[in-house]
């Protein structure tokens, strides 16, 4: 059960520095862009996340089982505990999109601050932080309404699994839904 800790040290990083620099830089074009930005501009409040993790192509309970010699209940308590941990950090969390194209986002102990952009033709919104150790983060627009956001973020890495000497391609989707305040 050791390396199971040690897997869960390793993506709980991965998943929340993907999380918490979620808005940021992209132009638009004539007045259809920036009428695309308006719909951005505000306040929005996480109201939930939904993570899925697939390791070696299939579902990480899945995976877990047969390579991890993991009974599946051993298996679904890894998970639920990870996911639980990562809704409890990001559940909090809110980010204010300002029609300068920059944004402030507070989610528990980091405040992040930097320029965001919509690419309406992509449907993909660009977060720039202002922390020069910060990568860009491209981030998919599932939907947007006067009062919800809809985003999802997918992150593919190798990492052993299962310390068994494999490198195994893991896969990451993180779904968060926000409301406008």
């Amino acid at each position: 059960m050791n390396r199971f800790k040690k897997f869960l040290a390793f993506f709980a990083p991965i998943l929340l520095f993907s999380s918490l620099f979620l808005f940021n830089n992209c132009s638009s074009d004539g007045d259809e862009g920036d009428n695309e930005n308006n719909k951005f501009i505000g306040t929005w409040t996480m109201s939930s996340i939904d993570v899925e993790l697939k390791a070696g192509g299939i579902p990480l309970i899945q995976y877990l089982v047969n390579n991890g010699d993991l009974t599946e209940a051993e298996a679904e308590l890894i998970e639920a505990i990870f996911k639980s941990a990562l809704e409890d950090e990001l559940g909090e969390g809110e980010i204010e999109l300002k029609s300068n194209n920059t944004y402030v986002a507070d989610f528990g102990d980091e405040l992040d601050t930097g320029s965001w952009s919509y690419d309406s033709s992509t449907g993909y919104l660009t977060i720039d932080s202002d922390d020069p150790n910060e990568d860009t983060q491209m981030i998919m627009v599932k939907s947007i309404t006067s009062s919800t956001l809809i985003i999802e973020q997918s992150e593919t890495f190798e990492e052993d699994v299962n310390d068994d000497g494999t490198i195994d391609e893991v896969e990451s989707s993180i779904e968060m839904t926000f409301t406008k305040s």
